[in-house]
């Protein structure tokens, strides 16, 4: 019976999609999986926008880019911990972003870094 197959190879790769799950998690730390989990998201949405012309709503955009906005502040936090154990999250922000525009200008570079 073609039902009773697809079920149960339907349950096996769901298993073993939460061992993989639980294997991986033991490598790498539970937040460093997030983001990665939200990464693949957001490719799977870019892809499919282009592949299939899936219409995206302006509060879908918005969503993703306080994503990405999101991770690139876990990295900035991850390279300067000490920058934001003593400035807090705000002073040690702008402090970052300052410092990567006189950068790109010194460097004799026009827009945006």
């Amino acid at each position: 019976n073609l039902g009773a197959q697809v079920c149960v190879l339907n349950g096996i790769l769901a298993v073993s999609l939460n061992v993989i799950t639980l294997l991986t998690i033991e490598k790498v730390k539970v937040l460093t999986f997030v983001v990665a989990g939200i990464a693949k998201d957001i490719l799977v949405i870019l892809i499919d926008t282009v592949a299939f012309k899936t219409h995206v709503s302006a509060v879908q955009v918005a969503g993703l880019v306080v994503t990405l906005l999101g991770m690139g502040l876990y990295k900035a936090f991850c390279q300067n911990r000490t920058l934001f154990d003593t400035e807090g999250v705000l002073r040690a922000t702008t402090s970052l972003l300052l410092s990567k525009r006189r950068e790109h200008i010194a460097n004799g570079k026009q827009g945006a870094p």
